[in-house]
């Protein structure tokens, strides 16, 4: 960003004047184009690494069903 801060979410909508960014834990925000200085894609998730090793076997299991139904649709 212009004023030294950055960011880093999912980009939800982009337009010629507005950014709509998707924050982890699910907050919006909207940030003005005029206002960024740089766009970068990260190279690796924003998902914590190791967090699988705290799910229940059943929380796997249920967190494959879903990713595997998404896949389908």
């Amino acid at each position: 960003m212009k004023d030294g801060s950055a960011n880093a979410g999912i980009v939800k909508s982009k337009t010629e004047t507005d950014i709509e960014m998707v924050m982890p834990g699910g907050n919006k925000i909207n940030i003005k184009t005029s206002d960024i200085d740089a766009m970068q894609q990260l190279k690796k998730s924003m998902m914590p690494e190791g967090l699988y090793k705290s799910f229940s076997k059943q929380d796997m299991a249920n967190l494959l069903d879903y990713l595997g139904a998404m896949k389908k649709k």
